[in-house]
């Protein structure tokens, strides 16, 4: 894989400027140092964490970190218990370690959820 370089300051303090799409971005170019640095800094200046938790969560799986990206995913799921997303990871974490009684109600959960989201988006 290869890392995109940015400059040395890969977190200003503009909330708007910094934004969760930005951290997204660098995760996806592989500049994982930088989107933690992001994420971690939306976690102290935005009210809805729940998606910066997930995005921490996916990073962490990425680099193989499955009990601290398990870590991020509950955290997530407690701020906001319809979560889809940080619902169908854990349960994906959780099959992966072999809890499978776990995995499923995880991804009951996480189909209601999505259920839920998209009835409400059409409403």
């Amino acid at each position: 894989s290869v890392t995109v370089s940015v400059p040395n300051e890969p977190v200003a303090n503009n909330t708007q400027t910094n934004t969760l799409e930005q951290a997204q971005s660098l995760a996806d170019r592989g500049d994982y140092a930088h989107a933690v640095a992001l994420c971690q800094q939306l976690l102290t200046t935005q009210q809805t964490q729940d998606d910066v938790h997930v995005l921490l969560g996916l990073i962490e799986e990425s680099q193989n970190n499955l009990e601290l990206g398990e870590t991020h995913f509950r955290k997530a799921i407690y701020l906001n218990p319809k979560n889809p997303r940080a619902l169908l990871h854990l349960a994906l974490l959780l099959e992966h370690r072999g809890d499978r009684k776990a995995a499923r109600l995880f991804f009951e959960r996480a189909t209601r959820a999505a259920a839920q989201a998209e009835k409400s988006i059409r409403s």
